[in-house]
């Protein structure tokens, strides 16, 4: 009887000793469910039992999910001794907020208003508005009337603000304006015919109304005239007096020949050629005027002037070629602008007797 009681006794302490350790267990298992000592996210882990006294010694953790602007992201931390795992939300970034500035409008673009993105999704945060285009503010440019010597315009627009051009304004070539016969704003003689000669116009032909006076343009179309041609006004026996511009540098063969009214004719300084029997026969030509361009009168420039009484020479001839003063009958005083010497060294072709033998006035002053 003494033995069962003692073999009852020590069943009951064995039976503790069992409830004890599933106690332990128990314990153990129910500390799976953890919170994360660096966030307030939480942790789950996949072990049902461990000693009481196991201490996790976690890895720096693996993210399985990169958190984004609008998303939470996932780390997953490995205990290195028991493989035991927690997982940590990483809390999602946001937006990081980039204005896009707002936009003028011009004339012809549109604008914008204010707006913003988020710089590392591209995401719209306040959409930027349209704003209409402002339009054109017109000008309107002026017509140019055109003149003899210079081009005009038809009337433009532009843009006040851009400079736009809306209306672009066309080029009207210079022109002479005929009146009666004559440039009503020049003068110049209508009819005359010209050529094309190197970048300007030479006269070919002068007019076929048989005008009294003629007055040669400096411009035509927009560019020089710069020479009478060869024999331009031969023969015009009504002519008594032309005016020529300053843009002639030459005077050609025979332009004036056989003009038997030419009483009156003023050859510019900037001639510096004047060609054979330029004025071969204008028999009611009284004067003329030589300038100091000109350095040499040619082959009959002057035969059979009859009526003319009195010329003017600047020193800068240096020769005067046969028979240019032949015939010249009345030729009775002879203005020169050098000295005597300066006269004896030019030279003098024959036939030019009425030259020679006419009143010689050195060193004139020319008015």
């Amino acid at each position: 009887m003494k033995k069962i009681r003692l073999f009852l006794i020590g069943a009951f302490v064995l039976a503790l000793s069992c409830l004890s350790s599933c106690d332990m267990l128990g314990n153990t298992s129910s500390s799976s469910n953890l919170i994360s000592s660096n966030s307030s996210t939480s942790i789950s882990s996949n072990s049902t039992s461990s000693s009481s006294s196991h201490k996790h010694t976690w890895d720096t953790g693996t993210v399985t999910k990169k958190a984004i602007c609008t998303e939470a992201g996932m780390k997953v931390f490995t205990c290195e001794s028991c493989k035991e795992t927690k997982v940590e939300v990483i809390s999602a970034t946001g937006h990081t907020k980039v204005i896009d500035e707002a936009v003028e409008p011009t004339c012809t673009t549109v604008g914008l208003t204010n707006g913003s993105h988020c710089s590392v999704c591209n995401e719209v945060l306040a959409v930027q508005e349209t704003i209409n285009a402002i339009g054109h503010k017109e000008v309107v440019d002026e017509a140019i009337e055109p003149t003899c010597t210079t081009s005009g315009l038809t009337e433009g627009k532009h843009c006040s603000v851009c400079n736009d051009i809306i209306i672009e304004q066309k080029e009207i070539s210079a022109q002479h304006i005929y009146v009666n016969g004559s440039c009503k704003m020049c003068g110049a003689t209508e009819g005359l015919q010209y050529t094309l000669v190197d970048g300007g116009y030479s006269i070919s032909q002068g007019s076929t109304k048989n005008n009294e006076n003629i007055v040669i343009p400096s411009c035509y179309n927009g560019l020089p005239v710069t020479s009478i041609g060869d024999f331009a006004f031969a023969g015009c026996s009504s002519l008594v007096s032309i005016t020529i511009p300053d843009s002639v540098t030459s005077i050609g063969i025979g332009a004036f020949c056989d003009c038997y009214s030419l009483e009156s004719i003023t050859i510019p300084k900037s001639v510096t050629s004047i060609g054979e029997e330029a004025f071969c026969r204008c028999s009611s030509l009284k004067g003329i005027i030589i300038p100091n361009s000109v350095t040499s009168i040619r082959l009959s420039t002057f035969y059979e002037c009859r009526s003319l009484i009195s010329i003017k020479i600047s020193k800068s001839v240096t020769s005067i070629e046969y028979a240019a003063f032949k015939g010249c009958s009345s030729l009775k005083y002879v203005y020169y602008t050098g000295a005597k010497k300066q006269w004896n060294s030019i030279a003098i072709a024959p036939s030019n007797d009425s030259l020679t033998s006419a009143n010689i006035h050195y060193n004139y002053i020319p008015e």
